[in-house]
């Protein structure tokens, strides 16, 4: 490595771990800094040629829980609403797309647009705590700009299920579906053994390879803006706006109103 990586962030902390740079999810609400940080960290590691792998990790029994409704509630605009919706649709591109390879280990809660950051990685590892759950249709949005992802991996049926039912998807049934690659409750162990298969690999060679295999799948970047602008409209929905709010400041879901 060719990096004293020491930058402070609000949402993230960044070091050194098993052959590459470990990113660890502070703060699991995605808002304008959550995604600038994120953006900017990305930048700095890929100017790191010396290095082809990173690895996210969350804090704690909570991975990533999606975007921030109180962020949201707070800068009710549409400009607040268009910047966030887009910004992360173009974070989840830019991980898949990502010129080097990219782990994820998770070992708690990931909820809605966590669940997306997780499936844009190229391989990830979970612990037996781990549970997946796609909670936007409790507010009447829909989980659109993750949709191509997590259908890549687990295919549309079970994309169906987990979204129309808020569908509860533990450690054992994520490897089953294909949600997730690897079960252990050995992180390093694992790491390393994932960094002996691949440090000698070139980054070209990475960048080579994940350009081809997204060009083979669906192509990610066709779709992206309209389905940011699904989220972006539903956001605006006067009465889904109001489902998010209750629960923002009084806590209350919309079934309880």
């Amino acid at each position: 490595m060719v990096m004293n990586y020491d930058r402070p962030f609000k949402m993230f902390h960044v070091n050194e771990y098993m052959g590459g740079y470990a990113i660890k999810i502070i703060q699991p609400y995605i808002n304008d800094i959550f995604l600038m940080e994120l953006q900017q960290i990305l930048d700095d590691l890929e100017k790191d040629e010396s290095v082809n792998i990173i690895y996210f990790f969350g804090n704690g029994n909570v991975f990533c829980k999606g975007l921030d409704f109180s962020y949201i509630v707070g800068h009710n605009t549409d400009r607040v609403k268009d910047q966030l919706t887009y910004g992360y649709s173009r974070l989840l591109y830019r991980i898949k797309t990502y010129p080097k390879f990219v782990v994820a280990y998770i070992d708690g809660k990931v909820m809605a647009g966590g669940v997306g950051i997780a499936c844009v990685c190229d391989y990830l590892m979970i612990g037996k705590n781990t549970a997946f759950q796609l909670t936007e249709i409790l507010w009447g949005l829909l989980p659109a700009m993750i949709a191509p992802y997590i259908i890549n991996r687990i295919g549309i049926h079970r994309f169906h299920v987990m979204t129309a039912l808020m569908k509860n998807v533990d450690s054992k049934t994520a490897v089953l579906w294909n949600l997730a690659d690897e079960e252990t409750e050995k992180i390093d162990d694992s790491a390393r053994k994932l960094f002996l298969r691949i440090r000698n690999v070139p980054v070209s060679a990475i960048k080579r390879e994940k350009e081809f295999i997204n060009k083979i799948q669906n192509d990610y970047s066709m779709n992206s803006e309209e389905l940011s602008k699904v989220t972006c409209d539903l956001l605006k929905n006067k009465g889904i706006f109001d489902n998010i709010g209750n629960y923002v400041q009084f806590g209350k879901l919309p079934l309880e109103r």
